[in-house]
């Protein structure tokens, strides 16, 4: 009965559990994995994590194992594209904990979720935002916003230059340190 839950809780949830050698072969990989990743359970126990990887993640993602797997009961974050079958990229994110000195279970134990709907949906934003400075630091009329404790959230090129101030001076300045005492008291 207790094996039945626990196989229940693995095998029926979304997030993607893995075993893994300290080389990254897949030792078991929970439905989930073959769901979000498009493979069969045969096809990733013939292949290591470290063919899934995207290129361009690949040193962080060694860096942060090789420094687990010298650390018995430690965990590593990763955030990481892994290839689906059909050749898209997935991106996912989560905890890797080295169980190698458990003999029982004697491997690195992964819990990944599938983020791509997050990425997707903070590069739209990262462009909107783009697009609103674009047109804002084009403008001859200062604009800027600010938090309700008076500190800068955002400028535009000609309030930035106006102040003479860099880009990064105004981000979180406060309106005092800004304007004279008695400019602050006019302009409230």
């Amino acid at each position: 009965r207790s094996e039945m839950r626990f196989r229940a809780l693995i095998e029926k949830g979304t997030e993607m559990k893995t075993l893994r050698s300290p080389d990254g072969r897949f030792l078991y990989a929970s439905p989930s994995v073959t769901t979000t990743l498009g493979y069969d359970t045969n096809e990733l126990l013939h292949k290591s994590i470290v063919d899934l990887v995207h290129e361009d993640d690949l040193p962080t993602f060694l860096n942060n194992r090789e420094g687990v797997i010298h650390a018995p009961g430690n965990s590593v974050f990763n955030e990481v594209r892994l290839r689906h079958k059909n050749g898209n990229w997935i991106w996912c994110e989560g905890f890797t904990t080295n169980m190698l000195h458990e003999p029982a279970i004697n491997a690195m134990v992964s819990n990944f979720i599938d983020i791509s709907d997050r990425k997707l949906i903070q590069e739209k934003i990262a462009e909107s935002e783009r697009f609103i400075k674009t047109i804002t630091d084009n403008l001859p009329a200062m604009i800027s916003y600010w938090d309700a404790g008076l500190h800068c959230l955002f400028a535009n090129k000609t309030c930035i230059e106006w102040f003479e101030k860099q880009p990064a001076e105004m981000l979180g300045i406060g309106k005092k340190e800004l304007l004279s005492e008695s400019e602050f008291n006019l302009r409230e």
